[in-house]
């Protein structure tokens, strides 16, 4: 995580510093192959498969969701000149049809199994920092299906390989060690659920394939974790409840102490199973896993 932060700092002065430099690149910029990611999660796959082969570089801004970002003309201009742009698919970049990007970069990792992508409706509202956003009709965060997340993570490797056939059995070897490490994490995940048909709810429509995968009964509102609760909201979340006992409610993000207080004299309580699209504040996409999986336990192996 800390080598892609510095990325994301060294991005920017990129930008900053975009098409004003005569400077000719050093040696090492140029034999070492570029790969760019549309989100956290393949740009973390990307630094442990491909090691220090690669630069790994996240476009996107250091907060916000990747999800609803808008590169500007000078982003787009960087990407072009990635050797890799490696994307989640999946209606994720909804700007990548407006974008004049060569085909030859282009890795949809999530391509291997349209079949399993999940269509939902076109939904408008607000997203507290991120304005308001539009979801698209395909749900995007496949990754949260960890067997899903498997197969990305083999997509990011083949195309690795693709750029360095040299390094097949190093980046083999690596993507192992990934995709056991994920095994591992799924085989949590469904030991802690089990048969359990325990009614949650989800504070924002990002966990279909969690949902689909570890077949969890819930339901899901679209509030932001960094939103006061409206007198609306909690009506509306009443009348869901009345329909769907949920005991708990499952947040993106850390919500507002007062929205837990509130949620809490409802009988709900809650827990944060966090998508980690972005870059976290703190540890890497293993360690916010491991958070979720903790998380999960709290709900799951709690008594009423």
């Amino acid at each position: 995580m800390k080598s892609i932060t510095r990325l994301l700092l060294a991005f920017t002065c990129t930008l900053a510093l975009c098409g004003c430099s005569d400077t000719a690149p050093t040696e090492t910029e140029v034999s070492t192959p570029m790969v760019m990611a549309s989100n956290y999660p393949l740009a973390f796959f990307a630094e442990q498969i491909g090691g220090n082969q690669f630069e790994i570089r996240a476009p996107f801004p250091p907060d916000g969701d990747p999800a609803f970002w808008k590169p500007s003309v000078e982003a787009i201009t960087a990407m072009q000149q990635a050797d890799l742009l490696l994307l989640n698919g999946a209606s994720y970049e909804s700007w990548l049809k407006t974008s004049s990007l060569p085909s030859a970069i282009l890795v949809d990792t999530s391509a291997g199994f349209e079949e399993q992508h999940i269509k939902v409706r076109t939904t408008s509202h607000s997203h507290g920092a991120d304005g308001a956003h539009e979801h698209a009709a395909t749900a995007f965060t496949t990754w949260l299906d960890i067997d899903l997340a498997i197969q990305q993570a083999q997509a990011v490797q083949n195309a690795l390989i693709r750029l360095r056939p040299d390094k097949e059995v190093l980046f083999s070897s690596n993507f192992t060690a990934v995709s056991s490490e994920l095994q591992q994490l799924d085989s949590d995940i469904r030991r802690i659920i089990g048969n359990s048909t325990m009614p949650v709810v989800y504070s924002h429509p990002v966990y279909q394939y969690f949902q689909r995968s570890y077949k969890i009964n819930g339901k899901s509102v679209h509030w932001e974790p960094e939103q006061p609760l409206t007198k609306a909201m909690l009506e509306e979340f009443q009348e869901l409840l009345s329909e769907h006992p949920a005991q708990w409610m499952i947040w993106e993000g850390e919500p507002l102490p007062e929205s837990v207080l509130v949620l809490e004299a409802l009988g709900v309580r809650s827990i944060v199973i966090s998508p980690c699209g972005n870059v976290p504040e703190e540890g890497d996409y293993f360690s916010v896993m491991q958070q979720n999986v903790n998380a999960l336990k709290q709900a799951y192996q709690t008594k009423p």
